[in-house]
């Protein structure tokens, strides 16, 4: 989870939904402050790039490479995906996860109230007169829109990484790991492009796919409701 609630009460609002999300401001982070959660030095989290950590060089706003793709159409491109990303990731975390974490403090104050985690269809759509069902069925609506536009964002963001390899740059996730070769021709753009790659492999695949959690999770609510019984 990128943007999730934390029990501090000074973090700033999420923008309205609609907003596009830029991964390099650094304000997706637990704290939404770069400063907090990509420090320049971190020596406790693993992953330590020219001196500076990962998460920073990736993420904070002050990281900046020199150097550009030679290229303009090349630039072009990859800056142009890079703006797609962005509105994309705002759907997802200006939109979709608050919706998800609505849903679940419902779903858990119905289970509370009626002392059992085994919840019906039923249940769901008498709960504080609809309400919880008429959230499911917004967040479903939202998940759809995010599910429908994986495919064509993941290979457009696929096709600008490899103009990114073919210029030399070296990295990906390996085995679960991120790896960045420090020795890859690094560009800004092939940083930009990088790092949202990161972020949309992980935290919005995850998203999308976990069984019994995120958008995976709101299907089986849906389907319980427009079923009018189940369990959950």
């Amino acid at each position: 989870e990128m943007g999730g609630s934390t029990s501090a009460p000074t973090l700033p609002p999420l923008p309205p939904p609609g907003t596009p999300l830029d991964v390099n401001e650094g304000k997706f982070g637990p704290n939404r402050d770069p400063d907090k959660d990509f420090p320049k030095h971190d020596n406790a989290k693993k992953g330590r790039y020219n001196g500076v950590s990962l998460g920073w060089y990736l993420f904070h706003p002050d990281s900046k490479e020199d150097n550009r793709l030679s290229l303009t159409k090349e630039r072009e491109q990859v800056l142009a995906t890079c703006k797609k990303v962005d509105k994309y990731m705002g759907l997802s975390e200006y939109e979709v996860q608050p919706q998800i974490e609505r849903v679940t403090r419902g779903v858990q104050a119905l289970q509370k109230e009626a002392k059992s985690t085994k919840i019906t269809g039923a249940q769901i759509k008498a709960f504080r007169d609809g309400k919880l069902a008429n959230d499911i069925a917004q967040t479903a609506s939202s998940c759809k829109r995010l599910r429908d536009g994986w495919p064509s964002i993941e290979e457009e963001m696929n096709e600008s990484f490899n103009v990114c390899k073919r210029n030399g740059f070296e990295g990906g996730i390996r085995d679960g790991q991120l790896v960045l070769d420090e020795d890859s021709n690094k560009t800004e753009e092939c940083r930009k492009i990088f790092s949202r790659l990161l972020i949309m492999k992980t935290n919005i695949q995850q998203k999308l796919q976990t069984p019994q959690s995120g958008c995976q999770l709101i299907d089986l609510l849906e389907a319980m409701v427009n079923a009018g019984k189940g369990d959950k």
